[in-house]
């Protein structure tokens, strides 16, 4: 054996008498494959829904409506002008999607987890309105999915410790 694997079977010993168990994994008592226990709220704009489906993407299909959690978040976009060259006509954007989420158990009615979390990326606009508006569309998407990712692994960090 040589000193890498020894190294690496002495670090994972305290870890196995623990409870520790991987937030994705494929064994049947994985958190990720809790989530399917999870219901996401309809959304009325257009940004939430971004943020429903991307976080639905992540999850095995379930029934719909049969989740025991119900999960609601509100999405909000902030776009700041962040850096202007007075030589260019090319002007760059912070677009940041914020959101506020809460995690209600649908058989007591109990709110069991409340928080917000946000994703940041940024964008170029130049003078030409259709590269303008799919720059913007697509650090939107970016940011929504990487929205509904924070929120995924946050619900299921809280379910892995639930049980």
């Amino acid at each position: 054996m040589n000193r890498r694997t020894f190294l690496l079977a002495i670090s994972a010993m305290p870890l196995a008498g623990c409870n520790w168990r991987p937030l994705y994994g494929t064994s049947a008592g994985a958190v990720s494959a809790s989530l399917r226990e999870v219901d996401v709220a309809a959304q009325t704009t257009r940004l939430g829904q971004l943020v429903r489906n991307a976080f639905l993407a992540g999850i095995p299909p379930a029934a719909e409506g049969g989740g025991r959690y119900l999960l609601a978040f509100t999405a909000r976009e902030d776009v700041q002008e962040t850096v202007v060259a007075s030589t260019s006509d090319a002007k760059q954007y912070r677009y940041r999607l914020l959101a506020d989420f809460t995690l209600k158990d649908k058989r007591s009615g109990k709110v069991v987890l409340k928080g917000s979390t946000f994703a940041d990326t940024s964008y170029l606009t130049t003078r030409l309105p259709l590269a303008d508006r799919q720059a913007k569309e697509h650090a939107q998407q970016a940011a929504a999915r990487t929205l509904a990712d924070a929120l995924r692994t946050r619900v299921a960090a809280w379910l892995g410790t639930a049980r």
